[in-house]
């Protein structure tokens, strides 16, 4: 399917802690998702582009996991995806007064997942652990869990 996703400028700064967050430029989104499911196998990608005002980097949004059921309610999954910054001319990375939201951040991960559906098709948990590589933003992995209604 098709997506789009549009930002309005929105940022705030404390002075105490020195930390901004959100930014004051508008985006636009637009991007394309695909995906095949049958009773056994899943795949889902999707990729976009966000064109940002302002001085903000563009970034291109690439996505995409592969599911396999091994029994009614065990899932198995992996997921790939990758965050890429597009300098453009003129545009340089501003440590100052950015924070939690740093220009020209950008990364790659590998997600690995297992999901229990305690009522098949409609209620479960899922552990997931993830990690990967990128500029300026954390390098250790990341242990998530959750539940979800369907």
């Amino acid at each position: 399917g098709l997506l789009m996703n549009v930002g309005i400028p929105t940022s705030s700064f404390q002075a105490e802690t020195e930390l901004k967050s959100g930014f004051n430029a508008w985006k636009v989104r637009p991007g394309l998702s695909l995906g095949y499911a049958n009773s056994q196998l899943y795949v889902y990608g999707f990729g976009s582009y966000a064109w940002y005002g302002e001085e903000v980097f563009n970034r291109i949004y690439l996505g995409a996991e592969i599911g396999l059921r091994l029994s009614e309610k065990l899932i198995i999954a992996a997921f790939l995806s990758s965050f890429q910054a597009i300098e453009e001319d003129g545009i340089g990375l501003d440590f100052n007064l950015t924070g939690l939201y740093i220009n020209g951040q950008q990364y790659n991960t590998v997600t690995f997942k297992i999901i229990n559906e305690f009522i098949p098709n409609k209620f479960g948990a899922f552990a997931a652990f993830g990690g990967g590589s990128g500029d300026l933003v954390a390098s250790s992995p990341a242990l998530t869990f959750g539940v979800f209604l369907r």
